[in-house]
């Protein structure tokens, strides 16, 4: 009945291909069961053939081929796969009072029931997918999602433990009736280590407080029973019944934990039912009305369909098929999903014998296991002596009785028996072969024999898979449809979905949107991670990952084996990345590398631009989840021959990344040569409007100081970052904040504790711009006495200018326009010193004394004194020549000179929009609305009106701004507003001594008066 015909050449590994050339590819499955690939051969010897099980007369062959490997170009590939970071899950296993069962029997019994209970144990951990990894006498402790990768280990582990329960408590002696175990499950990150030269050898005092959590429920577990901390109930609970055992305190633990009891499975679920978190199903309209007409014709026509759904991972295939299936159809259609694995592409059968267990539900310890599949099987001319023992193997892992036909007829009954199940279950519903890309060989013979050989009807079969085409599918589908990314609406409602309308921030949402890219599955589990964050610390810049999520990006890296450790390099250079520079830190031949490249772009995981010799991740989680994986010592390692590579091959001519090079150096706990970049990109930035950026980059530098060694040196770069950051955030916002008063109050002290005169004079003048701006005149003119204090115990002369400078512009404030004419014309008779002085001199004088003349009526040489200052500003700096400008615009608007005004503003906003000056920018804004007021513009004065809103902190010059507004509403006839602003404008210059515009207001004031009473 079940024809072979249709077998194809299957794609093999390439250790398949290595082990043909000196006939031992009969080994490979061997090899690969104990996670030997390629690359890892050369850890073999003699001993671990023997503990691989490997036949004496074949060892000396697989030696003598071990030996050619030397010198090989496999030896090249990166090897830092001795240490990972993993999420798994930890099982033990212990008698409940061993020591009294074994007193109780004499030695020879003792030694029996010990082999029988650990047998027993370890054949539930192999197929449960876990792995031994201690035992200390009676007790066992194994491990599950390493190294055989599943997305369900927490499951399995359980499985586990509750048929470890079941089954011990069969055994008993004449002395006792049964024994007593207990299990004690848990879940979470730890480090694994895998000795060099040993296969799957590991030990529990590597993984840390997970393991030992696990150990400590076992001891708290009751008889026979199962315990589980939160993480793996959190993740399980809609697959498992629970008793909810309460807080209870674990020894060794400072906090109690909340326990979980397992009290039986739920019974067959997907994936979708299992999931304890559901979000609404968004969207995929076009593919829902597809797949319905499909059905409907099957229904009407009662002839078979298949359809093809395709996409990347978590965008929603088997989602799409499970919302149709179970919610959507209202026929009389059911469904079975067939999910594969990869752990199982080369398990024949696996998805079918999986469903045939369940339906006939069947598990190991089954009582009765004989009378139910002789029943199945006696439904098929197979005489029983020869399907029995062959299925009772597959099903269970037990070997009854041995087998009385040989390989191929083996094979050929298998494929008749399941054949013929499949096709009677395809008459009856609707078939789901998820994850097609991992199924076995076999399975998919057998769906090329049921739709070729017409043996379906009134079905429908969907197949799901990762990749476009489908190898060994002989058939032609009915449908195919490619599942793209979820737009932005649809994006955006799905995050509501699972949030139920939870308040999050805005910066959170767009930040899991971004991460997310439009995947479903990553939408919902980043956005599910994040509203549990609070309960966890986490790293800066780091989103949540759930553990579902975790496991998912894993088992995917995982199946890239050699090509993982490239994965990994990858993800530290950056999202995109340069295959040159890749392939150089990964010190791996071109044939290797270019293989190894080939493989994570058609597994998805990069895509390849050739034109631009570069590589990108698909998604920034499979970036994240590679790097994850990484210790940080080997991350280090890793960064710092980055960093040296990249400075290596940069070319004299070119600029450097100085945040590239800051980025890798920080990584590499080189903190000294990352502030150093940190500081140069700064410097670049410095030249551009991202004044906030700039900031940044310098609170960045400041933070990687504490890293430093104390000393001088440390002590000395935290002065020069604390400098730049006042300067900077003075240059930014024009008045103090609470970060440039530190960053000043703490540079200040430092300065003077090391003696650096020229230092403590540049932050003496940025504290005076900040105390200026806000309107503290009296602490401005103290400042600039600091300054003349600092030139007679220094002799540094420009602390003499800029003192008599500082005072005079104080004093001017405050309406003593002889003493700042004084001190202003002398701090000007310096003016040969200028590039020696620095700090806008002479321009800033200039303005202030052109400021005091008109103030003692002296236009006329007010005017030529800016004129001279607008000169000097014009050759220098970009904020020096918007701080000459926003002051002539005062200048001008006192003097009435609107024209000059204007050619000013404009001028003013082109360069403190451009390059980030927001107190300049906002004086310039002033200005342009009083120019519009002037015309009768109304919009004018909202828009003075705006700005002087926004000059919370801005105190210098609010008396005259207040004042002009106050004016442009007497103009248009709002006396009610007028005299409002005056009083405030004289109440504010009471209130910080700004005197310098009173006869203005109180003209107007009187003015306003005036036009009251007429």
């Amino acid at each position: 009945m079940y024809q072979h015909k249709l077998k194809e050449k299957e794609e093999k590994s390439d250790l398949y291909y290595w082990l043909g050339e000196f006939n031992l590819e009969k080994f490979e499955p061997i090899f690969l069961r104990y996670g030997i690939n390629l690359t890892s051969l050369s850890i073999l010897n003699e001993d671990n053939l023997i503990e691989m099980g490997i036949p004496d007369i074949d060892i000396f062959r697989i030696v003598q081929a071990l030996s050619t490997l030397q010198g090989n170009s496999l030896s090249e590939a990166p090897k830092i796969d001795d240490e990972e970071i993993r999420y798994l899950v930890f099982l033990v296993c212990d008698i409940v009072n061993s020591t009294q069962y074994h007193a109780g029997i004499d030695i020879e019994k003792s030694a029996i029931f010990s082999s029988k209970y650990h047998s027993t144990i370890l054949n539930y951990i192999r197929i449960n997918n876990g792995v031994a990894i201690r035992s200390t006498g009676d007790g066992i402790e194994a491990m599950f999602g390493y190294p055989v990768y599943s997305e369900d280990s927490m499951s399995e582990a359980i499985k586990c433990g509750l048929g470890l329960t079941e089954e011990l408590s069969r055994i008993h002696s004449d002395e006792f009736n049964s024994i007593g175990v207990r299990v004690g499950i848990a879940s979470g990150e730890t480090v694994i280590r895998k000795f060099r030269g040993r296969i799957n050898d590991f030990s529990s005092d590597n993984f840390g407080v997970v393991a030992y959590r696990a150990a400590r429920l076992q001891s708290v577990a009751q008889r026979n029973t199962v315990f589980v901390d939160n993480n793996v109930w959190s993740e399980t609970n809609s697959s498992f019944d629970y008793v909810d055992m309460g807080r209870q305190h674990l020894r060794g633990f400072n906090e109690d934990h909340q326990l979980w009891k397992v009290s039986k499975p739920k019974g067959i679920s997907t994936r979708f039912e299992r999931r304890t978190r559901k979000s609404h199903f968004i969207g995929r309209r076009k593919e829902i009305d597809v797949i319905k007409h499909t059905l409907n014709l099957v229904q009407s026509t009662e002839s078979g369909k298949i359809g093809y759904i395709w996409g990347e991972p978590g965008i929603g295939k088997s989602r799409l098929v499970h919302e149709i299936f179970s919610r959507e159809n209202n026929t009389p259609f059911l469904h079975i999903v067939f999910q594969c694995s990869e752990n199982y592409a080369d398990t024949p059968y696996r998805p079918i014998l999986e469903y045939l267990k369940c339906d006939l539900n069947i598990v190991q310890s089954t009582s009765n296991i004989r009378t139910v599949l002789e029943e199945f099987l006696g439904k098929f001319p197979i005489p029983l002596e020869k399907s029995y023992p062959l299925f009772v193997r597959l099903l269970t892992g037990k070997e009854e009785e041995e087998s009385l036909v040989g390989t191929e007829e083996q094979e050929q009954m298998v494929g008749d028996v399941l054949a013929a199940y499949f096709s009677y279950l395809s008459f009856q519903k609707p078939l789901v072969l998820e994850d097609v890309q991992w199924a076995d060989s076999s399975t998919v013979r057998a769906v090329n024999y049921l739709i070729n050989e017409k043996q379906i009807s009134r079905t429908l079969i969907c197949v799901t898979s990762r990749n476009e085409v489908m190898s060994g599918f002989d058939v032609e589908f009915d449908f195919v449809e490619q599942l793209q990314k979820l737009d932005s609406d649809s994006a955006n409602a799905l995050f509501d979905s699972v949030t139920e309308n939870a308040p999050i921030a805005a910066i959170k949402r767009e930040r899991i949107l971004q991460y997310a890219e439009g995947n479903p599955f990553y939408i919902e589990e980043l956005t599910a991670g994040s509203m549990m964050e609070h309960t966890r610390p986490r790293k800066e810049r780091n989103l949540t990952l759930s553990s579902a999520l975790k496991s998912s990006l894993l088992v995917r890296l995982d199946s890239l084996e050699d090509a993982k450790d490239l994965a990994k390099i990858a993800a530290l250079i950056g999202r995109r990345f340069d295959l040159t520079l890749l392939r150089e830190v990964s010190n791996m031949s071109q044939t290797l590398f270019e293989t190894a490249i080939q493989k994570l772009d058609e597994e998805n995981v990069l895509r390849v631009d050739r034109q631009t010799n570069s590589g990108v991740f698909k998604h920034a989680l499979l970036q994240e989840a590679s790097r994850s994986m990484l210790l940080s010592n080997t991350r280090a390692n890793l960064h710092l021959k980055i960093v040296n590579t990249l400075e290596k091959n940069s070319r004299a001519e070119e600029v450097p990344e100085f945040e590239i090079l800051a980025h890798h150096y920080t990584e590499a706990r080189d903190y000294t040569n990352a502030i150093r970049n940190w500081l140069l990109h700064g410097g670049k930035l410095a030249k551009t409007w991202a004044k906030s950026e700039e900031a940044t980059i310098f609170e960045r530098a400041l933070k990687l100081v504490n890293n430093l060694d104390h000393g001088i040196r440390r002590t000395e770069l935290e002065l020069d970052i604390l400098v730049e950051l006042g300067d900077i955030l003075y240059a930014h916002y024009g008045y103090l904040t609470l970060k440039a008063e530190q960053a000043y109050d703490r540079s200040l002290a430092i300065s003077r504790q090391l003696n650096k005169d020229h230092v403590t004079n540049r932050i003496l003048d940025g504290v005076f711009g900040i105390r200026f701006n806000a309107g503290e005149f009296e602490g401005s003119i103290k400042t600039g006495i600091d300054l003349v204090n600092l030139y007679n115990s220094s002799c540094y002369f420009p602390s003499l200018v800029l003192g008599k400078q500082f005072q005079g512009m104080g004093k001017y404030h405050l309406a003593d326009f002889h003493s700042a004419e004084r001190l202003l014309e002398s701090c000007l008779v310096h003016t040969d010193r200028t590039e020696e002085i620095g700090s806008h001199y002479p321009s800033m004088p200039l303005t202030y004394l052109a400021w005091t003349k008109f103030k003692l009526g002296k236009s006329e040489s007010a005017l030529k004194l800016f004129n001279e200052a607008e000169k000097i500003a014009l050759s220098k700096s970009h904020y020096e020549q918007s701080a000459c400008r926003g002051n002539g615009c005062i200048l001008y608007s006192m003097m009435g000179n609107s024209s000059k005004v204007k050619e000013l503003v404009d001028q003013l906003l082109e360069t403190s929009e451009r390059f980030g000056f927001r107190l300049w920018s906002n004086i310039g804004k002033f200005f342009e609305g009083w120019l519009l007021a002037i015309e009768q513009d109304d919009s004018g004065i909202l828009q003075m009106q705006e700005m002087v809103d926004s000059m919370t902190h801005q105190l210098c010059d609010k008396t005259l701004f207040l004042g002009l507004l106050a004016d442009s509403y007497a103009n248009v006839g709002d006396e009610k507003n007028a005299f409002r602003l005056v009083d405030e404008a004289i109440s504010l210059g009471k209130l910080t001594g700004e005197k310098y515009y009173f006869d203005e207001l109180y003209l107007l004031k009187e003015r306003l008066s005036l036009s009251s009473n007429t």
